[in-house]
Protein backbone atom coordinates (compact mmCIF):
# COMPACT_ATOMS: atom_id res chain seq x y z
CA UNK A 1 0.00 0.00 0.00
CA UNK A 2 1.46 3.78 -1.02
CA UNK A 3 0.51 6.50 1.20
CA UNK A 4 0.47 9.75 -0.76
CA UNK A 5 0.61 13.78 0.08
CA UNK A 6 -0.68 15.24 -3.05
CA UNK A 7 1.73 13.41 -5.69
CA UNK A 8 4.55 12.42 -2.89
CA UNK A 9 4.87 9.56 -1.58
CA UNK A 10 5.20 9.31 2.49
CA UNK A 11 4.92 6.26 3.20
CA UNK A 12 4.58 2.08 2.35
CA UNK A 13 3.77 -0.70 3.70
CA UNK A 14 2.61 -4.64 3.18
CA UNK A 15 -0.92 -5.13 3.14
CA UNK A 16 -2.75 -8.46 1.97
CA UNK A 17 -5.16 -8.32 -0.72
CA UNK A 18 -7.87 -8.95 1.05
CA UNK A 19 -7.24 -6.09 3.68
CA UNK A 20 -6.61 -3.82 1.07
CA UNK A 21 -9.62 -4.64 -0.92
CA UNK A 22 -11.57 -4.31 2.42
CA UNK A 23 -10.27 -0.82 3.14
CA UNK A 24 -11.14 0.31 -0.99
CA UNK A 25 -14.75 -1.34 -0.27
CA UNK A 26 -15.11 0.93 3.00
CA UNK A 27 -13.73 4.02 1.20
CA UNK A 28 -11.29 4.34 4.37
CA UNK A 29 -9.06 6.99 2.46
CA UNK A 30 -11.63 8.28 0.17
CA UNK A 31 -10.97 11.38 2.78
CA UNK A 32 -8.28 13.17 4.19
CA UNK A 33 -7.22 11.54 7.54
CA UNK A 34 -5.07 12.47 10.29
CA UNK A 35 -2.20 10.93 10.99
CA UNK A 36 -0.32 10.12 13.60
CA UNK A 37 3.46 8.99 14.62
CA UNK A 38 4.61 6.19 17.54
CA UNK A 39 8.14 6.84 18.20
CA UNK A 40 10.77 5.11 20.37
CA UNK A 41 14.81 5.38 20.44
CA UNK A 42 16.06 1.98 18.92
CA UNK A 43 18.94 0.88 16.92
CA UNK A 44 20.33 2.68 14.55
CA UNK A 45 18.65 5.75 15.96
CA UNK A 46 15.04 6.45 15.97
CA UNK A 47 12.42 3.80 14.89
CA UNK A 48 8.96 5.92 14.31
CA UNK A 49 5.18 4.16 12.53
CA UNK A 50 2.97 6.59 10.97
CA UNK A 51 -0.45 5.48 11.08
CA UNK A 52 -4.17 6.64 9.46
CA UNK A 53 -6.50 7.62 12.51
CA UNK A 54 -9.43 6.27 11.05
CA UNK A 55 -12.85 6.59 12.92
CA UNK A 56 -13.87 3.31 14.44
CA UNK A 57 -17.39 3.71 12.65
CA UNK A 58 -16.00 3.53 9.48
CA UNK A 59 -14.03 0.01 10.34
CA UNK A 60 -17.15 -1.48 11.91
CA UNK A 61 -19.59 -1.20 9.67
CA UNK A 62 -21.07 -4.18 7.77
CA UNK A 63 -20.11 -3.67 4.27
CA UNK A 64 -23.08 -4.17 1.59
CA UNK A 65 -22.89 -7.73 0.19
CA UNK A 66 -24.28 -8.00 -3.49
CA UNK A 67 -26.23 -11.08 -2.12
CA UNK A 68 -30.09 -10.87 -2.63
CA UNK A 69 -32.38 -9.17 0.63
CA UNK A 70 -35.93 -8.97 0.47
CA UNK A 71 -36.99 -5.74 -0.63
CA UNK A 72 -38.34 -4.33 2.55
CA UNK A 73 -35.35 -5.52 4.36
CA UNK A 74 -32.89 -2.06 3.39
CA UNK A 75 -36.03 -0.43 5.14
CA UNK A 76 -35.54 -1.88 8.64
CA UNK A 77 -32.26 -2.47 10.41
CA UNK A 78 -31.29 -5.88 12.31
CA UNK A 79 -30.94 -5.93 15.69
CA UNK A 80 -27.48 -6.66 15.35
CA UNK A 81 -26.62 -3.86 13.57
CA UNK A 82 -28.47 -1.26 15.96
CA UNK A 83 -26.38 -3.25 18.84
CA UNK A 84 -23.37 -2.67 16.75
CA UNK A 85 -23.86 1.43 16.17
CA UNK A 86 -24.66 1.54 19.97
CA UNK A 87 -21.48 0.47 20.95
CA UNK A 88 -18.98 2.57 18.76
CA UNK A 89 -17.84 5.52 20.27
CA UNK A 90 -18.40 8.63 17.18
CA UNK A 91 -14.74 9.54 18.74
CA UNK A 92 -13.07 6.87 18.49
CA UNK A 93 -9.92 6.37 16.26
CA UNK A 94 -8.20 3.49 14.87
CA UNK A 95 -4.72 3.64 13.95
CA UNK A 96 -3.92 2.25 10.44
CA UNK A 97 -0.50 1.07 9.88
CA UNK A 98 1.32 3.20 6.96
CA UNK A 99 5.00 2.64 7.13
CA UNK A 100 7.79 2.80 9.43
CA UNK A 101 10.39 5.19 9.63
CA UNK A 102 14.39 5.10 10.61
CA UNK A 103 16.35 7.99 11.38
CA UNK A 104 19.83 7.48 11.83
CA UNK A 105 21.11 8.81 15.10
CA UNK A 106 23.64 10.91 13.26
CA UNK A 107 20.87 12.36 11.38
CA UNK A 108 18.91 13.49 14.74
CA UNK A 109 17.97 16.96 15.51
CA UNK A 110 17.22 16.56 18.69
CA UNK A 111 19.25 14.02 20.21
CA UNK A 112 18.44 14.63 24.20
CA UNK A 113 14.55 14.95 23.27
CA UNK A 114 12.51 11.61 21.44
CA UNK A 115 8.72 13.89 21.91
CA UNK A 116 11.03 16.64 19.64
CA UNK A 117 12.55 14.44 17.48
CA UNK A 118 9.19 12.54 16.63
CA UNK A 119 7.59 16.13 15.86
CA UNK A 120 10.46 17.24 13.62
CA UNK A 121 10.00 13.58 11.84
CA UNK A 122 6.22 14.22 11.52
CA UNK A 123 6.78 17.64 10.02
CA UNK A 124 9.73 16.39 7.61
CA UNK A 125 7.00 13.49 6.50
CA UNK A 126 4.42 16.26 5.87
CA UNK A 127 6.29 18.90 4.71
CA UNK A 128 6.81 19.21 0.85
CA UNK A 129 10.34 20.63 1.20
CA UNK A 130 11.74 17.63 2.47
CA UNK A 131 12.42 14.73 -0.30
CA UNK A 132 11.94 11.64 1.84
CA UNK A 133 14.28 8.67 1.32
CA UNK A 134 14.33 4.68 1.34
CA UNK A 135 16.12 3.10 4.00
CA UNK A 136 18.08 1.63 1.39
CA UNK A 137 18.83 4.90 -0.99
CA UNK A 138 20.15 5.85 2.56
CA UNK A 139 21.86 3.43 3.53
CA UNK A 140 23.81 3.27 -0.06
CA UNK A 141 23.91 7.06 -0.09
CA UNK A 142 25.86 6.87 3.29
CA UNK A 143 28.67 4.52 1.80
CA UNK A 144 29.77 6.84 -0.99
Amino acid sequence: MVTSLGDRTIAQSIVSPEALQDLENRAVFEDPRQLGLAAVAQEPGIQARLFALIPAIILRSEIEDDEEKEPWASSVPSFEEEQERADIDPDELVPILLGHIVRFEKDRKHPEDLPSEAADILQSVVSEENQLKTIVDKMLEDLF
